[in-house]
């Protein structure tokens, strides 16, 4: 049927595209002629009314903005190049001749990362705890909608009460003990004018924790597994990270030292592109739009797969393969590249794409040298 066509889903009438330069419309245009769809309603249900899946206009882009400023180059290439470290250093210190489930130990240390973050919480029993009630809650944002007893999408919307009950008791005791100093995003939400409500506060955050615990937890953990099944560029990773090491010695990465892992870079590129973290978006129309010869009327639901602009063919050679050697040399361009959005794009994208590729920048490297 072509890169654009229509079908049915869940009852009703549904656009798919798989033609980039139309999916990079639909990101640029939002608000103006899209707005996140409301297919999914058990989005909604788990992740809140005021999630930055489910918010629209002014409210979306205020909570956009202030998430984007707190990830600030800054706070990047500072603090939060630290904090990694530290908790990727401590977590790996205890895996030497274990077998262990890479992906949720991938989990637990983003979700610290995540916690501390938003939330000012160091590693102890409590983000344990959090942690395992992630385990339930995004489970269900991807099963059936069935609140029986005991199914996944009973735990998950369990998990979400206890998950979003402990954000209203950490803004709780900020209340009561308004001296003492936290340097995190809920401090950011609850003294930036307009102040929002904790209703709010709470879905944005348990959004964003939840969002950020997913994407570059699996990213990391699938990594190993494309670099493993291809050992030419497991070498050449190696290499590039013995020589930072060799260099540096026993010091921590520096924001420069980051800069400087060229092939790193490629390496996480295709990383996301075969990964598919995000694999397909999903927007309404709100007026009639015509594009490339198509006219789409108001209240049309579009979902562009992303994934599906990542694996084919005329868009990347032997899509198929992991191969980051494309990425070298400024080959497939990542900023203007409407055939390469692993974050999304638009007023919509991801405020954490920094944070996620020095997440996994800062992984592979020290999992190479270590391990």
């Amino acid at each position: 049927y072509g890169n654009i066509f229509s079908s049915n889903l869940l009852g009703r009438r549904v656009i798919f595209s798989v033609d980039p330069e139309f999916n990079k419309f639909v990101m640029q245009n939002e608000g103006r002629l899209f707005q996140v769809s409301g297919i999914f309603k058990s989005f909604t249900e788990l992740l809140g009314k005021y999630g930055l899946l489910t918010v629209h206009g002014d409210l979306q882009r205020k909570i956009h903005g202030v998430a984007v400023n707190f990830l600030n180059y800054e706070k990047l290439s500072s603090e939060l190049m630290d904090d990694i470290q530290n908790l990727l250093i401590n977590a790996m210190s205890n895996w030497d001749g274990k077998k262990l489930k890479l992906q949720e130990e991938c989990q637990q240390i983003i979700l610290n990362v995540m916690a501390k973050q938003l939330l000012d919480l160091s590693p102890s029993k409590e983000t344990e705890e959090i942690g395992r009630q992630f385990l339930f809650f995004s489970a269900a944002v991807v099963c059936l909608p069935v609140k029986i007893p005991g199914s996944k999408f009973a735990k998950g919307i369990k998990a979400r009460k206890y998950l979003i009950n402990k954000i209203y008791k950490i803004m709780e005791e900020r209340r009561k003990h308004p001296q003492v100093v936290h340097n995190d995003l809920l401090t950011k939400f609850l003294t930036e004018e307009p102040v929002l409500s904790d209703e709010i506060v709470a879905d944005t955050l348990l959004f964003l924790l939840f969002a950020g615990h997913e994407t570059s937890s699996r990213a990391m953990a699938i990594s190993i597994k494309f670099l493993t099944e291809c050992p030419q560029a497991l070498k050449q990773l190696q290499d590039e990270h013995d020589s930072i090491l060799k260099s540096n010695g026993d010091k921590k990465l520096s924001w420069d030292d980051y800069k400087s892992m060229k092939f790193t870079e490629c390496v996480v590129n295709e990383v996301l592109r075969l990964g598919n973290l995000a694999p397909f978006l999903y927007r309404d129309t709100k007026q009639d739009v015509s594009i490339k010869g198509y006219h789409i009327p108001k209240a049309s639901t579009i979902i562009p797969f992303v994934c599906g602009v990542h694996m084919d063919e005329k868009n990347y050679v032997r899509a198929l393969e992991f191969n980051p050697w494309r990425w070298e040399g400024g080959r497939n361009e990542v900023s203007n590249n409407p055939a390469f959005t692993p974050f999304g794009g638009g007023g919509r994208m991801c405020p954490g794409a920094l944070l996620a590729r020095l997440e996994i920048s800062l992984f592979l490297h020290h999992f190479v040298t270590k391990f």
